[in-house]
C-alpha cells in the first residue's frame, strides 16, 4: 500500500511539472497572497520603483556577510532568503551584491522549486532567478542565488517579486534590503605636482574626504578645479556632506628663482619665484656712496630659466669747480675714467686764463679744480726820449722820464737790453736807490707796484766828436736814434 502512494505521488508530481510547462511564467500577486496567508510564508510585493530611505549605521556596517532576511515554512519544507554585500566596492565604485534563496526539505519528502524571483535595484531590474527543477531528497537543501552589482553612490533599494511557475507552491520569500553605494571621486594631478589621495576614490553619502595638493619642486600651484569651476589655488580640498560623484584636478605652472644681487657688496636685494614665461618684478635700487646704478646684468622680461641679475656700478668721482675768490661754478659727478664737462673759467679783470690748476679729461678721483689766471702785464714805457747831443759831444739827458705800471700786480723788469749804440755811447738808468741799468747788463732790480709808476734817470756818456761827427751831424739837423732801449717786465715775484 506504501509503495503504491509513492508511486501515486511520483505521477502527482509528474502532472504538476506538466501543468508547469504549459503555465504562463507570471503569477498574480493575489494568489502569492492567498497561498501566503495559507501557508504562513512571507511575501514581498513592493512597487517597481521603490523609495529609498538612509540606512542606519548597523545597517551600512553589514557587509562582507551573508545577512539572513526572512524565510518562510509550510511544515514539510523551508525556505530562507538571505543577501551578501562585499565589504569593498569595485574601483569604479560599483557595489557586488548576491541574493540568495535557499529549499530544505524537513522530513521525508522531497523539496522542488515553484517560484522565480525578478530582483530589483531602485525598481530597476537587476537579476533574475528562473525556473529550476532540481529538487532535495529528504533533510537536504538546494539552494539558487543571483550575482549583480549596484552602481551610482548613495542608497538603494533592492526588493523582488516572485511568481510561480508550477503549482504546489509551498513557500514564498523574497528581499527588501538597502546597499549603500560609495560616490566616487576622480582626482587628477597635471604636470608639475601631486594630489593625494589620486585616481578614483569612494566615499559614502554623507561622509567627507580631504585631498591634499603639492608642487614639485620648481612649480607652484596654479589653480584647483573642482567640478570643472576653479576654487583657486590651494594646497587642500575637502569634500563634506558627498551627495554625488565629484572629479578635481590640480593644476601647476613651472617657476623659476630669480635671485638680484648686488654688485658692490654681493648682498642679495631681492627674491622672487616667477611663472614660467612671465616678467620678474625690478626691484629699487640700492644706492652706494660715491658709485652710480649702471644697468642690471640681464632684463626682467620673460623668465625661462632660474636667473641671477646683477645690478652693476660704475665708480663715480666728485668734480668741483672754483672760480678765482673760491665760489663754486659747477659740481659734476664723474664716472672713473671719463672726463668732466670744462664749465669756462670766468673772465677777470687784468688777467688772462691761461687754464684750470688739475687735469680732468680721464677722472680717477675726487677733484677740486681752480682756475689759473696770468696777470696781463702792461707797462707804458715812453718811446721816445728826447735829449739834445752838443757839438762837443756831449748828451743832456731828459729829465722826468716815467715808467707806468697799468697792471693789476707789481711788476719787474726781467730784463733791458740796448741797440744800434754808438760806438763809444755808455748808458745808465737810476732809480731813487741807484743805477739799475748799466750798458749791457742790469745791475739792480727794477720794481714797480701795481698801478703806480716810477721816474728814473738817464746818463749818456759823451760821445767822441771826431768819431762820432756824422751821428753829431745829423743830429743838429733832425732827431737821431742814438740808442733803443726795450724792456721786458714781469710779475714781480
Amino acid at each position: 500500500m506504501i509503495d503504491r502512494l509513492r508511486q501515486l505521488a511520483c505521477i502527482v508530481c509528474l502532472a504538476l511539472l506538466a501543468a508547469a510547462a504549459m503555465a504562463p511564467r507570471g503569477a498574480l500577486a493575489s494568489d502569492l497572497t492567498i497561498l501566503a496567508e495559507r501557508m504562513g510564508d512571507t511575501v514581498v510585493e513592493l512597487p517597481l520603483r521603490a523609495t529609498s530611505r538612509m540606512r542606519t549605521a548597523d545597517e551600512q556596517d553589514q557587509t562582507g556577510v551573508w545577512i539572513y532576511f526572512g524565510g518562510s515554512t509550510s511544515g514539510r519544507i523551508t525556505q530562507v532568503n538571505d543577501y551578501f554585500i562585499e565589504s569593498e566596492p569595485n574601483d569604479d565604485g560599483t557595489v557586488n551584491v548576491i541574493v540568495r534563496t535557499t529549499l530544505t526539505s524537513v522530513d521525508s519528502n522531497f523539496a522542488y522549486w515553484t517560484t522565480t524571483k525578478t530582483i530589483y535595484c531602485d525598481g530597476e531590474e537587476v537579476a533574475y532567478i528562473g525556473p529550476d527543477y532540481e529538487q532535495a531528497g529528504p533533510g537536504e537543501s538546494i539552494f539558487q542565488e543571483a550575482r549583480f552589482s549596484v552602481s551610482g553612490g548613495g542608497v538603494h533599494h533592492i526588493t523582488s517579486i516572485e511568481e510561480k511557475f508550477r503549482e504546489g507552491t509551498e513557500t514564498s520569500a523574497g528581499w527588501d534590503f538597502e546597499v549603500n553605494v560609495p560616490f566616487v571621486i576622480t582626482a587628477t594631478a597635471a604636470t608639475g605636482g601631486s594630489i593625494k589621495p589620486d585616481g578614483p576614490s569612494l566615499a559614502y553619502e554623507g561622509t567627507s574626504k580631504l585631498y591634499r595638493i603639492e608642487a614639485d619642486a620648481g612649480y607652484r600651484i596654479s589653480n584647483v578645479i573642482v567640478d570643472d569651476l576653479s576654487v583657486g589655488a590651494r594646497p587642500d580640498y575637502r569634500f563634506t556632506s558627498i551627495d554625488s560623484n565629484h572629479t578635481i584636478e590640480a593644476r601647476f605652472v613651472k617657476t623659476w628663482r630669480v635671485t638680484v644681487v648686488d654688485g658692490i657688496n654681493g648682498s642679495i636685494i631681492d627674491r622672487q619665484t616667477v611663472d614660467d614665461g612671465d616678467d620678474a618684478e625690478v626691484p629699487s635700487i640700492p644706492k652706494h656712496e660715491g658709485y652710480r646704478f649702471d644697468r642690471w646684468s640681464s632684463n626682467f622680461d620673460d623668465i625661462d630659466a632660474d636667473t641671477t641679475i646683477t645690478a652693476r656700478y660704475i665708480r663715480v668721482h666728485d668734480v668741483v669747480f672754483y672760480n678765482r675768490d673760491g665760489r663754486e661754478l659747477s659740481r659734476q659727478s664723474v664716472d672713473h675714467g671719463s672726463a668732466a664737462t670744462d664749465p669756462g673759467i670766468p673772465p677777470l679783470d687784468g688777467y688772462t686764463a691761461s687754464g684750470w690748476d688739475t687735469s680732468f679729461i680721464s677722472v680717477t678721483k675726487d677733484l677740486s679744480i681752480h682756475p689759473v689766471y696770468e696777470p696781463i702785464i702792461s707797462v707804458r714805457v715812453p718811446t721816445l726820449v728826447a735829449c739834445t747831443i752838443m757839438p762837443d759831444g756831449s748828451v743832456v739827458e731828459p729829465t722826468g722820464y716815467r715808467i707806468e705800471n697799468r697792471s693789476v700786480v707789481p711788476v719787474m723788469a726781467s730784463d733791458m737790453a740796448t741797440e744800434y749804440l754808438a760806438d763809444d755811447v755808455s748808458v745808465e738808468i737810476a732809480d731813487d736807490s741807484g743805477c739799475i741799468y748799466r750798458t749791457g747788463k742790469m745791475v739792480g732790480r727794477l720794481d714797480i707796484a701795481e698801478g703806480s709808476s716810477q721816474c728814473f734817470t738817464w746818463h749818456i756818456g759823451d760821445l767822441d766828436p771826431r768819431e762820432n761827427a756824422d751821428l753829431i751831424g745829423r743830429a743838429v739837423k733832425e732827431p737821431t736814434t742814438v740808442c733803443r732801449v726795450t724792456f721786458t717786465f714781469e710779475e714781480a715775484s
